[in-house]
C-alpha cells in the first residue's frame, strides 16, 4: 500500500510539471522506459476503480526493449485508452492490455501513415464493447469529437492520445467492428537496451551527518517538519524558518554555527532569491541548496537562474524530491569547498 501511495504521488507530481512544461511551451522530459511498468500501474488503477463487471488482463512479453518516452505522457496515453475502452463497456466485458515487440518491414511502413521500418514497441488494448463503424472510426482523432453523452466526454481524449504517441515518434492503428469491441495499437520506437536502458537502482546507505547545523527556510509546515525529521534522523542539527525574513533572523543568530541553507524559492514576506543575497553579504562563503517545484528543464527563469548562479548556488532540488535526493546532496555540498 506504500508503495502504491508513492507511486501514485510521483505520478501526481509529474503531472503537475507536465502542466507546468506545456504551459511554458517546452518538451517532456524523455527517459528510458519500460513499457511493462506502465501496464502493470495501469491495471492497479483500473482494478481499484473500474466497475466490478469489467475483468481486466494483462500480457507483457518477454525480453521487451525500453523505449525513449517521458513515463507520466505514456501513462496518459494509457488512461485515456482505458477509460474509452471501459465507458464502450456499460454491461461489462474484457479489457485486454498487452504489450510485444515487432518488427516493421518496409511494406507495412508504406502503407501505414506515420510509420517507419524499424523495431518497435507495440501496446494493445483491447475491450469487448461497443465497438465503432467505419464512419465514427474516421471521425474520433478530431478534436472536439465525440459519442458520448453531453457532459461525459470532452472529446480530447484521443486527439490527446494521437499527439502524445507522434511526439514520441510512434504511430496507432486501430481495428473495430459494433458489437464485437475494439483494438488500439500504440507503437513505440524501440531502443537498445545497451545504450539508454536505467540498471535497476541498488540498496545504499544513506549519507549520514556528523552534528552539522543546517537553516531549512519553507513556508510550508508540513515539509519543514518532514525535512527537518529526515536530517535529524540521519544525524544532522536542524533549524527551521517560515519565510526569507524568518530565515534572515535566525540565521543571524547562529552564523558561525550554521553550515549550510535549504530553502525554498516561492515564499510569502520575501522570497528565497531576496533572502540568499542579503545573507551572501552577511556571509560570502554561505553554502546554499535551492529548492522548488519549478526548476526542471527550462521551467525558472532565466533572469532568476543567472541571479541564484551568481549568487553561488549550484545545487537545486526538485520538488518532490526523495530522502536519498535531498541527504545526498546536503552530503555533496557540505563536502565542497568554501
Amino acid at each position: 500500500m506504500l508503495g502504491t501511495i508513492e507511486s501514485s504521488v510521483q505520478r501526481g507530481a509529474r503531472l503537475v510539471r507536465q502542466l507546468l512544461t506545456f504551459g511554458r511551451g517546452a518538451e517532456g522530459e524523455k527517459r528510458s522506459l519500460a513499457i511493462g511498468t506502465v501496464i502493470r500501474e495501469m491495471v492497479t488503477i483500473a482494478e481499484q476503480t473500474f466497475p466490478r463487471n469489467i475483468q481486466i488482463s494483462a500480457a507483457i512479453a518477454e525480453g521487451i526493449p525500453p523505449i525513449l518516452a517521458d513515463a507520466t505522457q505514456v501513462h496518459q496515453v494509457l488512461l485515456n485508452l482505458c477509460v474509452n475502452a471501459r465507458d464502450a463497456m456499460p454491461n461489462g466485458g474484457l479489457l485486454s492490455l498487452s504489450a510485444e515487440n515487432v518488427h516493421l518491414d518496409g511494406t507495412f511502413a508504406a502503407a501505414t501513415p506515420g510509420a517507419k521500418e524499424g523495431d518497435y514497441v507495440r501496446l494493445n488494448v483491447t475491450d469487448t464493447g461497443t465497438g465503432m463503424t467505419p464512419e465514427i472510426i474516421n471521425k474520433i482523432f478530431n478534436p472536439f469529437f465525440t459519442t458520448k453523452e453531453p457532459g461525459k466526454g470532452t472529446g480530447l481524449g484521443l486527439a490527446t492520445v494521437m499527439g502524445l504517441v507522434k511526439s514520441h515518434g510512434g504511430f496507432l492503428t486501430l481495428r473495430s467492428e459494433p458489437g464485437k469491441g475494439t483494438t488500439f495499437q500504440v507503437y513505440f520506437p524501440a531502443v537498445s537496451k545497451t545504450d539508454t536502458a536505467t540498471p535497476f537502482a541498488q540498496v545504499v546507505a544513506l549519507p549520514a551527518g556528523h552534528g552539522e547545523l543546517i537553516l531549512v527556510v519553507d513556508d510550508e509546515e508540513n515539509i519543514r517538519d518532514i525535512i527537518r525529521g529526515m536530517l535529524i534522523q540521519q544525524g544532522y542539527t536542524v533549524i527551521v524558518a517560515e519565510d526569507g525574513i524568518d530565515g534572515i533572523s535566525r540565521y543571524a543568530l547562529a552564523q558561525n554555527e550554521i553550515k549550510l541553507i535549504l530553502t525554498d524559492l516561492d515564499m510569502p514576506a520575501m522570497d528565497g532569491v531576496t533572502m540568499i543575497r542579503v545573507l551572501k553579504q552577511m556571509s560570502p562563503k554561505l553554502k546554499v541548496i535551492v529548492s522548488s517545484g519549478v526548476l526542471r528543464g527550462k521551467q525558472l527563469t532565466r533572469s532568476r537562474t543567472s541571479e541564484l548562479t551568481a549568487l553561488g548556488v549550484s545545487t537545486f532540488l526538485d520538488k518532490p524530491y526523495t530522502a536519498a535526493q535531498i541527504l545526498q546532496a546536503v552530503h555533496d555540498e557540505l563536502q565542497t569547498a568554501p
